[in-house]
């Protein structure tokens, strides 16, 4: 009967243990896993908006379609851009690329654009800049697949482990009860696994 199996209830203790404490941890690596993809992505839009406002301020105050448009479209070669709108300050659109109404596009970002002319600070336009998470989230997802599969070998090698350990302190114990039967029963023919052994178990086997 397992419920009177001392080694069995410890081994299964010790599996539960371990399965609750793996869970609690890969949920807590997950979290904490998104939060760094948000905070890379966040990061990485803010360094994109501000390449492009130093990139897009000298041609903007020039009026100089010809210069936005070829920013525009060096940013083109960026995944992550789903959409950039460039706007004069009246709102009238200079430049776009890609569809505004992309619904891949999970984080915006408008900002405005001005350039320095001697003592003067002039506004000159707008971006509008939207990038897609598609690709942080896949590498997010491979790093939630590499986290679970080597929590999940780790929990297996740890019960193969409680389970050998736990059959091999369960035998001289089931021999010792069968012996103490036999010696009821009468019978003085007993073989003792744990005879040899200098532990405890050792110990009462010889005894």
């Amino acid at each position: 009967n397992w419920r009177q199996n001392i080694v069995f209830r410890l081994g299964a203790g010790i599996v539960l243990a371990v399965a609750l404490s793996t869970g609690v941890y890969t949920t807590y690596t997950l979290h904490t896993l998104r939060l760094d993809a948000d905070a890379r992505l966040q990061e990485r839009i803010e360094r994109q908006a501000k390449v492009l406002e130093q990139a897009l301020a000298r041609p903007l105050f020039d009026i100089n379609s010809g210069a936005v448009n070829s920013v525009v479209e060096a940013l083109g070669a960026t995944p992550e851009v789903q959409t950039l709108r460039v706007l004069a300050p009246d709102g009238s659109l200079i430049a776009a690329l890609g569809n505004r109404d992309d619904a891949q596009a999970d984080l915006r970002l408008r900002r405005r654009i001005t350039h320095n002319h001697g003592t003067r600070t002039y506004s000159v336009g707008v971006i509008e800049l939207a990038f897609s998470r598609e690709q942080i989230d896949q590498d997010l997802r491979n790093q939630i697949v590499h986290t679970a599969a080597a929590n999940i070998l780790l929990t297996l090698a740890i019960v193969g482990c409680v389970f050998l350990v736990g059959r091999r302190m369960s035998q001289p114990f089931a021999d010792i009860q069968d012996a103490l039967e036999k010696l009821a029963r009468g019978e003085t023919d007993i073989r003792l696994s744990g005879i040899g052994r200098r532990d405890q178990v050792g110990r009462l086997s010889s005894a």
